[in-house]
């Protein structure tokens, strides 16, 4: 081989195909935030970033931006500081459906969701079943030729966009959708040994794994609740955390007791 194929090889190794920054569940809440605040007129990009409380120097907000044009979720015009954003008409049947299990709304979703090129070859590489994340980065690395970090990045939110769009529901995915809810969902685990009540407060020891962190979050009962949590996460993460706590909520949490079924318990 040539040392131009040789550069011409590295060189294509060394760049990741791009994909969108942040997971379709994050988009559609930022589009829901642009809503709230401008209804569907067009908006000047910095002002778009303020609404969602990014700063005008920051880069995030550009990134979000090229996200929700990757999803299809909104249309621009102009250029630099003149650039304007509006919703797209598949934004407009995503937020303006508010019917429960409405059909249209779960069909723009999927729609959303595989609008990125590399998204809908993904999904047609694994015959339109969610692979477990390992089989996920591997096929990123090996075979599309993302790096190991944009892959794992990736990955992550790749499912957790596959989740929130209803694309794995019954396609018999290898462990990556969020587990049941209710009498289907895993036992409860014992906590962890490590957590030792301590002069009348809960104090966790370090993670032994570096890149790991215990978050403790004091609930409105004064309880003490734990989260161990890889930092920093990508937003795929975040998001599969996400959809994984709202899938739990019927087995961590019980009926609150109405005014009448209280007055029968008085009673």
């Amino acid at each position: 081989m040539s040392n131009e194929a040789e550069a011409d090889a590295e060189s294509k190794k060394s760049r990741s195909p791009n994909f969108p920054s942040i997971g379709l569940q994050r988009a559609v809440d930022l589009l829901g935030k642009l809503y709230a605040e401008e209804g569907e007129h067009s908006v000047p990009v910095a002002l778009a970033a303020q609404h969602w409380g990014y700063g005008p120097k920051s880069s995030v907000w550009m990134q979000a931006v090229g996200a929700l044009k990757y999803y299809g979720l909104v249309v621009d015009e102009g250029s630099r500081e003149a650039r304007k954003i509006k919703l797209s008409p598949l934004a407009r049947r995503i937020l303006l459906d508010k019917r429960p299990d409405s059909p249209e709304r779960a069909k723009a979703l999927a729609e959303a969701a595989l609008n990125p090129a590399l998204h809908a070859r993904i999904w047609e590489h694994f015959e339109g079943k969610l692979p477990s994340p390992a089989n996920l980065e591997h096929y990123l690395v090996f075979d599309l030729g993302l790096l190991e970090k944009p892959a794992k990045s990736l990955a992550g939110q790749f499912i957790g966009t596959v989740a929130y769009a209803g694309l794995g529901k019954d396609n018999g995915a290898d462990g990556a959708q969020p587990p049941p809810a209710g009498d289907d969902a895993p036992p409860f685990e014992e906590p962890p040994p490590e957590f030792k009540p301590r002069g009348g407060s809960w104090a966790p020891k370090p993670p032994q794994d570096p890149q790991m962190r215990d978050f403790p979050i004091t609930l409105p009962s004064l309880s003490v609740a734990y989260l161990r949590l890889p930092y920093p996460m990508s937003d795929g993460d975040f998001e599969l955390l996400e959809v994984w706590l709202k899938a739990m909520k019927a087995k961590l949490t019980q009926p609150q007791p109405t005014a009448s079924t209280a007055l029968e318990g008085a009673s």
